[in-house]
């Protein structure tokens, strides 16, 4: 049997928020107190978690048609402000992550966050910190670091530059059907994961290469020179 060199896949580009942690918790207890400030009555906890997996700033409309536009950036600045003092502490790592992220260094395999994020972009790094992960990232790729975010390819694009590697010897990460559009588009494997903000059936529409509901199956999925 010939034994396993170092990996042909030498990148794995993961996506934050609903795939490397677990923050739908935080995003709705800070859309609630924010929502509570301006006396806004009636949102469902049901519906408001369905709402939240769209950022505060999109939805605020939908969620509060009442305020008026002065109020509404208002709610977006006080959303942030919650976020960022206590919100990101209810986040925690999904599970096995830290083991992954682990194995993969151990083997030599880079890796970058290719997150979406443009209101919270101050909590990324304590969120990380705070899960134990930041450290096995070589680069954080948001949303402000490019021309278009996904499902446009440039954030994947970027985030093989900073690693430095080819698309062929990649593989993307992520929970919904922008993270698998934007990896095709910039020529990695897409691999989607199905415990994030987004159904099976959902992500299974975009046709990605593998399809995981645990992220410890990342290192299975990486190919190997024989």
């Amino acid at each position: 049997m010939c034994e396993l060199s170092m990996p042909s896949t030498n990148a794995v580009l993961f996506d934050m928020d609903g795939t490397l942690i677990n923050s739908l918790d935080s995003f709705v207890y800070c859309a609630r107190k924010t929502l509570e400030h301006f006396h806004v009555d009636g949102v469902r906890d049901e519906w408001l978690r369905e709402q939240i997996k769209t950022p505060f700033d999109r939805i605020i409309g939908t969620l509060a048609p009442s305020l008026q536009e002065v109020e509404r950036k208002k709610a977006i600045e006080l959303y942030v402000q919650i976020y960022d003092s206590e919100g990101y502490k209810l986040v925690s790592a999904s599970r096995g992550t830290k083991q992954v992220l682990e194995k993969l260094k151990s083997e030599g395999v880079r890796m970058a966050i290719v997150t979406s994020r443009s209101l919270l972009l101050r909590s990324i790094v304590p969120t990380l910190q705070l899960c134990g992960l930041y450290n096995y990232f070589d680069t954080i790729v948001t949303s402000q670091d490019v021309p278009k975010p996904k499902p446009e390819p440039y954030q994947h694009s970027l985030a093989l530059k900073r690693l430095n590697t080819q698309p062929a010897r990649a593989i993307s990460v992520g929970d919904s059907p922008e993270d698998i559009i934007g990896a095709k588009g910039a020529g990695t494997l897409a691999a989607a994961y199905t415990k994030g903000f987004h159904t099976l059936e959902e992500l299974s529409k975009w046709a990605p290469d593998f399809i995981i509901d645990d992220l410890e199956r990342v290192p299975e999925i990486i190919k190997y020179d024989q």
